[in-house]
């Protein structure tokens, strides 16, 4: 769902981008930002609300990625900055060569994100089982 319009101001916007994606709260080796221009037209343009969305809601996977080319290279990513601008978007990355693996906050990082993520989707399975429990006892108790 992409909420361009429905908040007041920058600063909900905001809030409710970082409760819903966790890859806006930055660890000590990665963080994503977005650039208040882009906030600001985000939260009152819907098609602008939904490339962000989308995006924010890749970045895991975008980092992942880094990871594994960084690997491929030689090299170990130890430190990563995506950053959502008026341009487009930025990505500033950090690796040791000649040294392979992943830098363990970024994988810190990246396991919260994941963890985060099955709490919501096993949030999400439970409403459903409840709200289909409830239309059923109802449609059940309707008939006795």
């Amino acid at each position: 769902m992409h909420t361009a319009n429905k908040f007041k101001n920058v600063s909900d916007y905001s809030k409710y981008l970082t409760n819903k994606y966790k890859c806006l709260t930055p660890c000590k080796n990665a963080s994503v930002l977005i650039d208040g221009s882009v906030m600001r037209k985000a939260c009152g343009d819907e098609k602008t609300a939904k490339w962000l969305e989308e995006n924010l809601a890749i970045m895991p996977d975008v980092i992942r990625n880094a990871q594994k080319a960084a690997i491929s290279h030689g090299s170990k990513l130890i430190s990563v900055e995506f950053k959502f601008t008026n341009n487009g978007t930025e990505m500033t990355t950090c690796g040791i060569f000649g040294e392979t693996g992943t830098g363990s906050e970024i994988d810190k990082w990246l396991e919260r994100m994941k963890e985060d993520k099955e709490k919501e989707d096993k949030k999400t399975e439970n409403m459903i089982a409840i709200e289909a429990t409830i239309k059923n006892k109802v449609g059940f108790d309707t008939y006795a």
